[in-house]
């Protein structure tokens, strides 16, 4: 699960009420797991909710260099 919340935090900002959506897992996170652990089927139904936004929201974008374009940069 937290490798899973790593790898969709990237997109976050393309996802929308994306703290909603991964309060669940958030909340599983807090729990003591004991392994094996058999997901619950609210977790297999957010699971294929995020796969879904995933699948139908266009992330990344050719270039177009006619449109504005920003860059930002973080100096450590």
């Amino acid at each position: 699960i937290q490798t899973f919340l790593n790898f969709i935090s990237f997109y976050k900002k393309f996802i929308k009420n994306y703290l909603k959506i991964i309060t669940f897992f958030t909340n599983l996170l807090k729990e003591k797991l004991i392994l094996p652990f058999n997901f619950p089927i609210k977790t297999l139904k957010t699971f294929k909710k995020l796969e879904k936004i995933f699948l139908k929201t266009l992330i990344l974008k050719y270039f177009n260099n006619r449109l504005l374009t920003h860059i930002k940069i973080n100096m450590l």
